[in-house]
């Protein structure tokens, strides 16, 4: 499928059970509508809750709208000087050379044909997304200090992704992401999932028959998880606070702390 895929997902505290189905296909709704009238409908669309979570995930959305032409109507001619310079201000023209004359039949009017250039989809949808989640509407609703608009429980963060690169949301103080909690959650499970990464078991665990699985996890080659997760860490740290103080060696990733350095 071509086009661009953009990525919405708004993290708040827990959203009630009943509320839950309503509010995702509510902003679905709004979103596929917003897409379509600003001239970049997406070819595919899907929305997903989950107690925390509202993610909108749409795919062949073009890379920016199409270009149009709009005709206005301006003065009779022979009309005061005065009438002719406010239309030409109005249709961002200069001379009244550019414009067309018309029997309309009432008498002979100027014309302009107005060319507007289409946007790109990047530039759109931050507006547009911003418009959607402030028109959602709740069966209750709260303010919260971190953004003017209401929502059913406190947002924590927003992430907005078009291909990969964020898209900023301007929702006041509530912090945007660059990656999903839901990786994060997964990545802390497939990490620690294994006795390689358990001091405990540097003996090799009973009767030494894991010695060499410790020690190939622990200090070996890096498993093809693990060269995922080196190349995510080698996308995702210069986009953090606190690049400067991480670097990626060899196989570890180092962490410069104010009192000490993690590997």
């Amino acid at each position: 499928m071509s086009g661009g895929e953009l990525l919405l997902e708004l993290l708040s505290e827990e959203i009630p059970a009943r509320m839950q189905r309503r509010a995702i296909e509510d902003l679905t709704g709004l979103i596929r509508d917003k897409l379509s009238a600003a001239e970049i409908p997406a070819a595919e669309l899907r929305g997903t809750v989950t107690p925390r979570r509202l993610t909108v995930i749409a795919g062949g959305i073009p890379e920016r709208q199409p270009d149009r032409s709009e005709e206005r109507r301006g003065p009779r001619v022979g009309a005061p000087p005065q009438a002719l310079d406010g239309f030409l201000r109005a249709a961002g023209l200069s001379s009244i050379e550019q414009c067309e004359v018309r029997d309309t039949g009432r008498g002979e009017f100027y014309f302009a044909i107005v060319q507007h250039a289409g946007r790109p989809a990047a530039e759109v949808l931050p507006e547009l997304l911003q418009a959607a989640i402030a028109e959602l509407s709740w069966p209750k609703s709260m303010r919260f200090p971190a953004a003017r608009l209401r929502w059913v429980r406190p947002l924590v963060s927003v992430l907005c992704l078009l291909d990969g690169e964020v898209l900023p949301l301007s929702l006041d103080q509530v912090p945007p992401l660059v990656f999903s909690e839901v990786m994060r959650d997964v990545d802390l499970f497939v990490g620690v999932a294994s006795v390689g990464n358990d001091p405990n078991w540097s003996d090799g665990g009973p009767a030494g028959r894991f010695r060499d699985y410790w020690q190939s996890y622990a200090f070996g080659d890096l498993s093809a998880t693990a060269q995922t997760r080196k190349v995510l860490l080698e996308t995702l740290i210069p986009r953090l606070k606190i690049a400067k103080r991480c670097t990626l060696a060899d196989k570890y990733l180092v962490v410069k702390g104010d009192l000490r350095t993690y590997k």
